[in-house]
């Protein structure tokens, strides 16, 4: 064959390979295209529902810590699964009701992405959470901070933050005059290692939030803060001490609840302290002050409240029974809750109330006691089903994290010594017992229990009464 049919042959051949290629990329792309049909014609559940459906769905996407300018987080993650999500996103105002910021001198732009923020919540009140340092008043960022700031303001139903001293006295200083017209509920928590009374004056900026109702302060004095103090109705103060709180209470004459975690020595011219609307009281220890120092429990020794109506004791170190009887003999509550929760260490007193006069009268509903005494356990079943004057009102009685201390009741203690006793509870002239809970600490196994007893609790179950004995995990009824 000469050259030139060679090269001829060749030409043909690759012509005829490029044919054929051809014909199996038209193959693929008619199967591609069947293939999409199908999966455009498949429904997806998610796809299906109504939009109102969705967008409820995805304002419960959130985590209960957030940082939402974050292209992590739900409000900015949905905007970019699909065209549809982001339409639907964007139309969510409560996706946009929360704005936390932290580390605020690393966000570039702040006062633009603010601005799209409220655009996006519409009408929707918005919730601020500042955490960690400002930027230095020298640099840029800040300027940026305080434009946000001031434009947030107004519409603004809740505002948290987690700052130093010098930082809420700069943006009460940079932001003057900013307003806060909405503002129902504010909580400020100093940063680590701040001094609270290293100050150079109050911070002014919510003196004229009108509408505030519910303050938390941690280790903040009042005096720190000037705030609408008449019209809040419900305060907590963490790292408090004893006279710090009555001067905080001093401030608020329409307060109604109210909760304290009480630190430092107890000062010997404390007078009684007389608040006639206070109906929910809570005594805590503070997470940050791990029981150091404590005495939450103290500050009942120094209050009278006649209107109270839930009393909780929880994590409180060294449960003082005697102060309890005595708050309750001067105050001659109403009182309807009370819960008791020692903290759980080697040194903390066990739960046992006094069952004195004073606490057999109360005209308790709810009655919910951790960690409990050995001893307290039979005598207080023994009032319990023989005297329809003890607790007459009592429908709902609750032992908790049974087992939790070597020294204190046993799971099974409180079932076999209880179940008789509710059963002929419930043929006094009194209120019936309606819900009995027995729980164990979380390491401890479910206890095996007499037929005879699993038979009681199954019959007062099958007379309607709301049972649950065992674990966080599962119940033996």
């Amino acid at each position: 064959m000469s050259h030139n049919a060679a090269l001829r042959a060749q030409v043909s051949e690759l012509t005829s390979a490029i044919c054929r290629q051809r014909q199996l990329l038209q193959e693929m792309q008619t199967r591609l295209h069947n293939l999409q049909t199908q999966l455009d014609s498949i429904v997806y559940p998610i796809l299906s529902l109504p939009p109102e459906i969705t967008m409820e769905i995805f304002s419960r996407c959130f985590q209960p810590e957030r940082d939402s300018v974050n292209a992590n987080e739900a409000s900015l993650l949905l905007t970019h699964v699909c065209r549809a999500w982001r339409l639907l996103a964007l139309s969510t105002p409560a996706l946009w009701s929360t704005f936390c910021l932290s580390a605020v001198a690393d966000i570039p732009h702040l006062s633009e992405i603010a601005q799209t923020w409220l655009q996006r919540t519409r009408n929707c009140p918005l919730s601020l959470k500042i955490d960690g340092p400002l930027p230095n008043v020298r640099i840029p960022q800040f300027g940026e901070f305080i434009e946000a700031f001031r434009l947030l303001s107004h519409r603004l139903r809740a505002l948290e933050l987690h700052l130093g001293v010098f930082n809420l006295e700069r943006i009460d200083t940079a932001a003057h005059p900013v307003q806060f017209p909405h503002l129902q509920t504010l909580s400020i928590r100093l940063l680590f290692n701040q001094d609270p009374l290293n100050h150079r004056g109050p911070i002014k900026m919510f003196d004229g939030a009108t509408l505030l109702r519910e303050v938390l302060l941690e280790e903040v004095p009042p005096s720190v803060v000037e705030l609408p103090w008449q019209k809040i109705t419900k305060f907590t103060g963490e790292q408090y001490s004893p006279k710090r709180c009555l001067e905080a209470l001093r401030l608020m004459p329409q307060l109604i609840e109210c909760a304290f975690a009480v630190l430092g020595d107890v000062p010997d011219n404390l007078g009684i302290f007389f608040h006639p609307r206070i109906q929910h009281l809570t005594l805590f220890e503070s997470h940050s002050d791990l029981g150091t120092q404590a005495a939450s429990m103290r500050i009942l020794e120094f209050l009278r409240l006649p209107a109270l109506q839930a009393l909780r004791l929880h994590n409180v170190d060294g449960f003082d029974a005697e102060a309890l009887n005595l708050f309750l003999l001067r105050s001659s509550p109403p009182l309807r809750k009370l819960s008791i929760r020692p903290l759980l260490n080697l040194t903390s007193s066990r739960a046992a109330p006094e069952l004195s006069p004073a606490f057999a009268s109360l005209g308790l509903i709810d009655l919910e006691i951790w960690h409990t005494s050995r001893n307290f356990v039979p005598l207080f079943f023994d009032s319990l089903r023989r005297d329809a004057t003890f607790l007459p009102r009592l429908q709902r009685l609750a032992f908790l994290g049974c087992g939790a201390r070597y020294d204190g009741a046993s799971m099974g203690e409180v079932v076999r010594i209880g179940g008789a006793a509710i059963a002929a509870r419930n043929t006094l002239d009194c209120e019936r017992l309606q819900s009995f809970r027995v729980l164990l600490a979380d390491r401890e196994a479910v206890h095996s229990f007499p037929a005879e007893v699993l038979l009681l609790f199954k019959n007062l179950k099958a007379s309607g009464m709301d049972l649950y004995i065992g674990s966080t995990r599962e119940s033996v009824i």
